[in-house]
């Protein structure tokens, strides 16, 4: 018998295929095992403590602890989300009362929560909630209002301990290994300057570690008047580390031959090696630190060099920082302001423009939900909660994520309503049908979502339930229908409906960055005159650090010629921003003449105005501004620090202009 070689070779790729499907799925899998725990637990709880009806809070429950229990929330953090999402509970049950309610709530609900609590930093920050309102209406019997909440406020409570255990036993291993932090990074760069491979190394961890820090920073921000000290805490690990990271990357310019720097080096290092141990430390200890870092700080004070100068400034941050956390009085009650357009009340007028990211997106969810919801609601057809469920999973904040999720779940749809037909059969006994049920939904809650493997096993693991009150074959029949029909409708909303795609979030993504640019130096010349407002300098680098994160990922899937290109220009933007923090930072802490001043506003006008002419030149639609009466000149008879940051971003800024000509 002859075997056809190309049908073996496909059969050997198809196992490759399947193995190595296989491993990632276990190993995925196993980095979710708290997850797998969690969702028997919850999947069992629910079953047997009040019955099959309540299993759609399964997927609410465990999505909430997948997304919290890393987290380090405080007891009353948890109880605020808590309470927020028994809250979105009994919207959700009115809603389904009658169908004005369900069309009006639905249509308000979705848009207010996609409005505050998502962005384009952060696209799906509203997916929690806005599941607990959505799914919270799926429930296949209509329950009474405490019927539902007994349900719900018993997955909250099971949600509350297992969050508040795990993280108990987290710390409890956390302080029995020594875990690196900010201070760690940093002397482990001082520690390895001289061997460029390990240099090299930790210079590229700290440039994520600064990005992963403002990311944390705006996650923790909030739309109070007030930033809390929390919040000040990952702001200023934030800005230490940017400050850290632009000493590294230019101290082989700043060391002089005959410099001392080394020795300075290793005295800071360990420092900073002592810093990181600050949380554990006596008060005697912390103490004897502090005296320390001041030793070290007025050791450094007249010192003429550069480098050294950056240091002592990377010493003063420090202490600051060590200071809050040990809650200094005399800091820690000195609240910085949250801007405006970050409080509740500014929030719907600061973004309420067709071209927000919020609003397009707000729109786009409350218009599906309302309509599949009120479909659902006046025809009463069996399983109609399908279509919105599917719609929701489907609908995404970016219109290339939805396509890639329409094309995933409808073959996936196919492809789990097949396997079911053949193999839902064979268990007839009901809870034969649950465990195997329950085992499915492990692998569809902890495998990488969106795949057409997942949708694959979420379909499976949906006939497996449906099964357990209709035929197989209609069940299987009824999912299909309705993913059609979700996958129709999202397709057109997609498309018609104010879409939001990534190329066109690049480009106003290019237009804030440059934004942030001129209003930094304009804020820089306001210094002089007004009191710097630190909640402000932290939005401004908070902001201008998560767009340049998201222009690099967009150029990252770039040919090879604009990676280099677009690299290149990120690197001069982002040392440009840095400068300008570390100038506010000394004209906050000098006292500068009224002729240093004018000298300084003058340049700072030379500097937007070549700022604007860079702008025209990347069609940013900018009016450019006026010629200034008085050049920009190189040597400026000013303080010499000021000085030497000046000239550096007026060179940053001609590198700029030259590489966009």
């Amino acid at each position: 018998m002859i075997i056809n070689e190309g049908s073996v070779s496909m059969a050997k790729s198809l196992i490759c295929l399947f193995r190595e499907r296989k491993y990632r799925c276990n190993q995925y899998i196993v980095q979710n095992f708290q997850t797998v725990i969690f969702f028997i637990l919850v999947f069992y709880f629910l079953l047997f403590g009040f019955g099959p009806q309540y299993l759609i809070f399964v997927s609410i429950f465990t999505v909430m602890f997948k997304l919290n229990y890393k987290k380090n929330c405080t007891f009353w953090d948890l109880v605020n989300f808590c309470s927020f999402q028994f809250f979105l509970n009994v919207v959700a049950y009115i809603a389904t009362l009658s169908i004005s309610l369900t069309i009006g709530l639905n249509l308000l609900v979705p848009f207010y929560l996609i409005y505050t609590k998502s962005s384009q930093f952060n696209p799906k920050g509203y997916f929690i909630n806005l599941m607990t309102f959505t799914f919270c209406q799926f429930l296949p019997i209509k329950m009474t209002f405490i019927q539902q909440s007994k349900a719900f406020l018993a997955g909250l409570l099971l949600f509350l301990i297992a969050v508040k255990f795990y993280s108990f036993v987290s710390q409890y291993y956390a302080k029995r290994t020594s875990e690196k932090n900010e201070f760690s990074f940093f002397a482990d760069l001082l520690n390895s300057y001289g061997n460029e491979q390990e240099y090299q190394a930790n210079l590229n961890k700290l440039a994520k570690l600064t990005q992963q820090l403002y990311f944390q920073a705006y996650l923790s921000s909030s739309s109070k008047n007030k930033i809390t000290p929390k919040t000040r805490i990952a702001f200023n690990y934030a800005f230490l580390s940017q400050r850290a990271l632009y000493f590294f990357t230019s101290i082989d310019k700043l060391v002089k031959p005959d410099s001392i720097i080394e020795k300075w080096m290793t005295r800071i290092s360990d420092f900073f090696e002592k810093s990181s141990q600050f949380t554990t430390m006596s008060v005697i200890e912390k103490n004897e630190l502090r005296i320390q870092g001041k030793i070290l700080i007025t050791s450094l004070e007249h010192s003429d060099e550069v480098a050294l100068i950056l240091l002592r400034n990377l010493l003063i941050h420090s202490l600051f920082i060590l200071r809050l956390l040990d809650n200094d009085p005399e800091i820690s009650n000195n609240h910085w302001s949250t801007p405006l357009h970050h409080q509740t009340k500014y929030l719907f007028q600061h973004k309420f423009r067709i071209d927000s990211f919020e609003l397009r997106v707000a729109l786009r969810f409350s218009i599906v939900l309302a309509f599949c919801f009120s479909l659902c609601t006046l025809t009463h057809i069996t399983r109609g909660t399908w279509l919105p469920m599917n719609a929701f999973l489907l609908l995404q904040p970016m219109n290339e994520e939805t396509t890639y999720r329409l094309k995933t779940r409808f073959l996936g749809t196919i492809f789990g309503c097949l396997i079911s037909i053949y193999t839902v059969q064979l268990f007839s006994n009901n809870l034969l049908h649950l465990i195997l049920a329950s085992l499915l939904g492990i692998c569809a809650f902890t495998i990488i979502p969106g795949t057409t493997f997942q949708a694959t096993l979420s379909t499976i693991f949906a006939l497996f339930l449906s099964s357990l009150v209709m035929s197989n074959l209609m069940a299987a029949g009824l999912r299909f229908v309705y993913v059609l029909l979700a996958c129709s409708l999202v397709f057109l909303v997609n498309q018609f409906i104010l879409p939001t795609g990534i190329k066109n979030q690049f480009r106003f993504n290019l237009q804030e960055l440059f934004h942030i640019h001129q209003t930094s130096l304009i804020f820089l010349q306001n210094s002089f005159h007004h009191k710097i407002d630190y909640g402000t300098i932290a939005d401004l680098q908070m902001n201008y650090h998560l767009l340049h994160g998201e222009i690099k990922n967009y150029f990252g899937k770039s040919d090879k010629l604009k990676q280099i290109s677009y690299k290149e220009f990120l690197s001069i933007s982002w040392q440009m921003i840095t400068i300008v923090e570390q100038l506010l930072l000394l004209i906050d802490s000098k006292k500068i003449t009224e002729n240093d001043i004018t000298v300084i506003e003058n340049t700072i006008d030379s500097l937007c105005y070549v700022l604007s002419l860079i702008q025209n030149l990347l069609d940013c639609n900018l009016k450019t501004l006026k010629i200034p009466e008085v050049l920009f000149k190189r040597d400026l008879a000013i303080d010499p620090e000021i000085a030497y940051l000046l000239f550096q971003y007026s060179k940053k800024l001609s590198a700029m202009y030259r590489l966009v000509l």
